[in-house]
């Protein structure tokens, strides 16, 4: 090797030592980096590798300098491909592409390892000490490969820069595509030349190759791959740039300064002076001190400021300063100032909106909740905090819908898991809710999934109504109106009763005025006086049976005056006792100086034996027993339970009679039809006791209310309006309805027994009927 070969080689070596060393400081993006310094690699190679083989000391150190100059070639010709491919278009897909890189280098990486293992089977070449080797059949095979990869990797960069309208990346593609061409041609030749070539024609034009990236670098930014010069880029962007010297004098505006702040650069404008000249704050004002402070805040970080132009029409600006090095101790400043009057207007207009949103959620008269995708808990309104009787918002806020400590019930927290999950809506679920102070209360909630812009569910929004007024009025409404209806039913039955019985009377008067002059007319011992005898008492149990008729219609004859319920009660012990007998036992709980009622002592007598009777039947030998009690009440007509008459009443004092048992009580099919005329359950009852006392009570203008639950027993309660004034005469009632001014001595039960017939019974041993009214 002559001394201007290594002299060329060394020349070489360095060139793409400082250009390596270059790249890897600078570190190009993709695709350059790894690839350009792969390709240096490989020069790197095939010259230390050409340095060996042209005085080689031994066979193995040919043969390791064989090895170092193919790892080269083949280095450089895929590394040159990748390049080529990533950076050009080349109509495949990215899989394609990946998949053409990894076969060659596998391909690349097998020739390597045949070349390097060329002594033990001498399939590549046979070297010759001092003349050209002998190549084998598989040295073919690496040459075309080679040739294969750099043609292509050439025509790739080719169709790249004719392809592209960017002047920076054409002029990139034909640089490298050069560089690749010329690196190949003078390898080819140099293999295939017929006779040993004087130098490797690689070295010299790897060395030029090497200064034609430097110029690529510096000239045409083949790293940076930029569409236009800086300064072009930098005129057309749509920001304004304002570039001040040390001495802070205007020295470079782009083309958007220039028409936004109506620059003359031949004045030499101070760029302090410029800014307050043409740009205001909110307040009307930017002064140089405030440009100061916010240079002086730039130190080491930007600075923007928003202001506004002076000038029509005002836009809004954001204006960025910065310190920028000047010379060796000065410091330039530049301004950039960005036109954001309509993202300005938007944002405020977006806080308006926001605002009112926010008032509307936190005034509005329905609980609103929203939370995350996980379920936890970052908006609440007062409506809802009210609802769930929470102390606060701050109570609520942070905790997870999807957990029991705020939502207890299993079923809500299912409707924001499959709202949260799978993006499921709910209207208008009912839930019976406790709030921490012991309130129940009934909501209705609504829960809809909240998405963002590309439809992912990222939260959920409950509306939660309190409805339990609602529903208690909508409860009040219904009991009222089947009260009503049951009252306007048992009204118009006891005016047909009435009628009837009414006109039964009157024929039962005639029957009887008859029967009477025909046992006038007849002795004692003829045969026929008995029949009369049962005509007689039977006309009599008639005209009985038409009294309580009469009762439930509300037009007995009845001599009103004022009476004490307890004193009547406290009379009627013995005879009570003796209806219901020994075997069930008989409470009484009466008060004392209870206020008069206006009634008829004799009708409230007949009400107490039947209600007694029916609850003595109750029983039926169940433990338990009879309560009579007498008490002064506060009546409301919309609070009592089971007001069944007496709706119209006023709220006051009223005197209450409560007739109670531990029986076995009744369903709610028979309590909608225990006051019917002739309903009974009892075998032997006619189902006028209760239809009669309905009657009386309705007369007496008081009120009538029933409990009753199956399995625990029944309860009646009356409610008499008591009177403050003493009532000096009697009032006849009902005068032309039936027999005037009559009160019978013995009260009637239910099934047309007078109270003696009862009490004989009861001494008798029989018992006095079925359990059920």
């Amino acid at each position: 090797m002559t001394l201007a070969t290594q002299l060329l080689s060394v020349l070489t070596a360095g060139g793409l030592s400082a250009l390596f060393a270059y790249v890897l400081v600078r570190r190009p993006p993709a695709p350059y980096w790894p690839q350009i310094p792969l390709i240096l690699t490989a020069g790197l190679l095939y010259l230390l590798g050409d340095l060996i083989t042209r005085d080689p000391i031994g066979r193995t150190a040919e043969f390791l300098g064989i090895t170092l100059l193919y790892a080269g070639i083949h280095l450089a010709c895929w590394a040159w491909l990748v390049l080529a491919l990533r950076l050009g278009s080349v109509g495949l897909r990215p899989a394609a592409i990946e998949t053409t890189i990894h076969t060659t280098g596998a391909l690349a990486a097998v020739i390597v390892m045949l070349v390097a293992t060329n002594p033990l089977h001498g399939w590549v070449l046979e070297p010759v000490l001092g003349e050209r080797n002998v190549y084998r059949p598989l040295w073919w095979v690496h040459a075309g490969f080679a040739a294969a990869e750099m043609t292509t990797a050439v025509v790739v960069l080719l169709a790249a820069a004719r392809a592209t309208d960017r002047d920076s990346q054409r002029r990139s593609c034909l640089l490298l595509a050069a560089i690749g061409t010329a690196v190949a041609a003078g390898s080819l030749t140099y293999a295939l030349a017929p006779v040993p070539l004087p130098f490797d024609p690689v070295v010299p034009l790897s060395l030029l190759g090497s200064i034609a990236f430097v110029l690529g670098i510096y000239r045409l930014q083949i790293f940076n791959l930029l569409p236009d010069t800086l300064p072009e880029i930098v005129d057309r962007t749509l920001d304004a740039i304002v570039l001040g010297d040390g001495g802070g004098r205007i020295v470079y505006a782009n083309r958007a300064a220039h028409q936004l702040l109506d620059l003359d650069l031949e004045s030499s404008p101070v760029l302090f002076d410029l800014l307050t000249q043409h740009l205001e704050d909110e307040t009307g004002e930017l002064s140089e001190d405030l440009v100061r402070e916010a240079l002086e805040r730039a130190v080491g970080a930007d600075s923007t400021m928003t202001v506004r132009t002076r000038r029509e029409p005002r836009r809004t600006l954001a204006i960025r300063l910065h310190e920028l090095p000047w010379g060796r101790s000065n410091l330039a400043m530049a301004a950039e100032l960005q036109d954001i009057t309509e993202r300005h207007e938007q944002r405020q207009r977006l806080r308006l909106s926001e605002r009112r949103l926010r008032r509307l959620i936190h005034t509005a008269p329905v609980g609103i909740l929203a939370c995350d995708g996980d379920g936890t808990i970052e908006t609440v309104n007062s409506s809802l905090v009210q609802t769930l009787g929470a102390t606060s918002s701050q109570e609520l806020v942070g905790q997870s819908v999807l957990r029991g400590n705020i939502v207890r019930a299993e079923e809500v927290r299912s409707l924001f898991r499959r709202c949260l999950e799978r993006g499921e809506s709910t209207f208008g679920y009912e839930w019976n809710h406790t709030s921490s102070w012991g309130r129940a209360t009934v909501t209705r909630i609504s829960v809809e999934p909240l998405r963002d812009s590309d439809e992912r569910i990222v939260g959920a929004l409950a509306m939660v109504e309190d409805i339990t007024e609602a529903k208690q009025l909508e409860r009040e409404q219904r009991q009222l109106e089947r009260r009503m209806f049951d009252a306007q039913r048992l009204q118009s039955l006891g005016m047909v009763a009435g009628a009837i019985a009414h006109d039964f009377n009157n024929l039962l008067t005639i029957m009887k005025g008859h029967v009477e002059l025909g046992l006038l007319k007849v002795d004692d011992d003829e045969p026929v006086k008995l029949h009369l005898d049962q005509i007689a008492q039977s006309t009599r149990h008639g005209s009985e049976l038409t009294d309580q008729i009469m009762a439930y219609a509300g037009q007995a004859p009845a001599s009103m005056h004022a009476i004490d319920c307890s004193t009547i009660a406290a009379e009627m012990e013995t005879l009570l006792e003796a209806v219901i007998g020994k075997r069930v036992p008989f409470e009484q709980s009466l008060t004392a100086d209870l206020p008069k009622v206006l009634g008829d002592s004799g009708q409230l007598r007949q009400i107490l034996v039947n209600l007694l009777l029916n609850a003595a039947h109750a029983q039926k030998g169940r433990p338990g027993s009879v309560r009579l009690s007498t008490l002064l009440v506060e009546f409301d007509p919309h609070n009592v339970r089971g007001l069944v008459v007496g709706f119209e009443l006023p709220r006051g004092r009223y005197v209450c009679v409560e007739v109670a048992d531990d029986g076995v009580g009744m369903d709610a099919r028979t309590r909608e039809r225990v006051f019917d005329p002739f309903f009974t359950t009892r075998e032997d009852g006619r189902g006028l006791g209760l239809a009669a006392t309905l009657g009386i009570v309705r007369a007496h203008g008081a009120a009538l209310s029933l409990e009753s639950e199956e399995g625990v027993g029944t309860t009646f309660r009356l409610y008499f309006p008591g009177i403050h004034e003493p009532v000096e005469e009697e009032v006849d009632a009902q005068r032309d309805s039936g027999p005037a001014g009559r009160t019978r001595a013995t009260q009637k039960t239910d099934d047309g027994r007078d109270s003696a017939g009862a009490r004989d019974e009861e001494k008798e041993g029989a018992a006095p009927g079925s359990a059920a009214p």
